[in-house]
């Protein structure tokens, strides 16, 4: 397995599915990571996520979606050239982690070759989440489960790509949301650094609609960043 020329990897999670911009929208977000409240298009469920993937398809970029158990697209065959993965919730052994893969993949008709965790060992952010967050140990998982690849939540995007067995691991993401990145890290220091290096960019589609910043900095990315690829293309065997 060998890695492919250097670019940017669009990482989207997707992880509420109605959002919380109103009280309604608060109130069904929480039931449904919570209480298995159904998936309604109707009601807005993945409202941003269809906007976001309709505004990558326009530009024709390409960007890896990773989702939850309670998440899972209604209009699949849109993400039929894309990479989808599992945007882990409930993650305190093997034997739960192979269940949560195996129903995602289920739920998303594909075979899933690699994922990311919800959340970075702060907050418990709903009824089955385990807030921990423990790369070692997902790293060993994705191993035993014979992924490809395992992307981190570190905040350093300086933090370089390395293999673990015949796992790809990116360890650290640039975050598109201010909060979680140093401010040395800038745009400019994106697109000079993906130059020579793939890197991964973090984006969640809540986000991205409703966070000011978020939106004004992935137009910003968009305008200065001309090599994107996605991890199916990255990785080779």
């Amino acid at each position: 397995m060998v890695i492919s020329k250097v670019a940017v990897i669009l990482r989207i999670d997707v992880d509420n599915p109605y959002g919380w911009q109103t009280q309604k929208k608060k109130v069904l977000n929480y039931l449904r990571l919570n209480w298995w409240f159904p998936a309604i298009k109707k009601l807005g469920y993945l409202k941003f996520l269809d906007e976001l993937l309709n505004d990558l398809e326009a530009r024709g970029i390409p960007a890896a979606f990773f989702f939850t158990k309670f998440t899972a697209p209604k209009n699949l065959e849109s993400y039929e050239k894309y990479e989808v993965g599992a945007h882990l919730i409930s993650a305190r052994n093997y034997k739960e982690f192979l269940k949560e893969l195996n129903y995602i993949s289920k739920k998303l008709h594909r075979k899933i070759q690699g994922f990311t965790k919800h959340g970075s060992g702060k907050l418990k952010l709903c009824r089955t989440h385990t807030p921990k967050y423990e790369p070692d140990k997902y790293i060993d998982w994705a191993q035993k489960a014979n992924l490809k690849y395992f992307l981190g939540n570190s905040e350093n995007p300086e933090e370089k790509q390395f293999f673990a067995g015949n796992v790809l691991v990116y360890p650290s993401a640039f975050w598109i949301h201010k909060n979680y990145r140093a401010d040395k890290y800038t745009i400019n220091w994106l697109a000079e650094e993906s130059k020579n290096r793939d890197i991964i960019v973090l984006l969640h589609p809540y986000n991205w609609a409703m966070n000011k910043q978020v939106r004004k900095d992935y137009e910003k990315i968009m305008d200065k960043i001309d090599n994107f690829t996605t991890l199916k293309c990255v990785l080779k065997e």
